[in-house]
């Protein structure tokens, strides 16, 4: 395997990463400033009805408490996604810096993030269907579906279990020797 190339993959995966966290951060800071402190036309929004397969509602919500839905939900959802960038940044230097993914640590971290990234996918859809309910003036809104965040995450957990069962598999040999 080619170790050189190897380190730069992670490098630029890294840096990646690290320009997402800090443009989810961005976002959050210089939204909430033009929403809350300037007369723009500006708002955050959630689309989560391009991946819903359940779906109801009775009185449709006006565009301003979907507005308001979107205000309440997406900073803490920003923050939440900078916060994953940001590990999944520090993972790529560890490996870029010659440690081994197959240790504990590293798989528990890689474990941690892909729960972050499925249950950010399940509650973003149910925490807006809430938000939206309790604003709405009469009536409700409901929607559940999953993107394809979810199955990255899956995927992040499958490889995480992975390593570990190579952590294991060192250790038994290891042990044997």
């Amino acid at each position: 395997m080619n170790m050189k190339r190897f380190q730069v993959v992670c490098k630029v995966a890294a840096v990646l990463l690290k320009i997402l966290a800090i443009m989810a951060l961005c976002m959050v800071v210089f939204g909430l400033f033009f929403i809350l402190f300037t007369k723009s036309n500006m708002y955050f929004t959630i689309d989560v009805s391009s991946r819903s397969f359940i779906f109801f509602v009775k009185n449709h919500p006006t565009e301003a408490e979907e507005n308001l839905a979107a205000l309440i939900l997406s900073p803490p959802l920003l923050i939440v996604s900078a916060y994953t960038f940001w590990r999944g940044s520090s993972l790529f230097e560890r490996l870029m810096d010659g440690g081994t993914p197959f240790s504990f640590d590293f798989a528990q971290s890689v474990k941690g993030l892909s729960l972050i990234i499925m249950m950010m996918d399940i509650l973003t859809p149910l925490l807006y269907s809430l938000i939206l309910t309790i604003i709405m003036k009469a009536g409700h809104y409901f929607t559940f579906g999953l993107s394809s965040y979810f199955f990255i995450g899956l995927l992040l957990y499958i490889v995480a279990e992975i390593l570990h069962y190579g952590v294991n598999l060192q250790q038994l040999s290891d042990e044997t020797v």
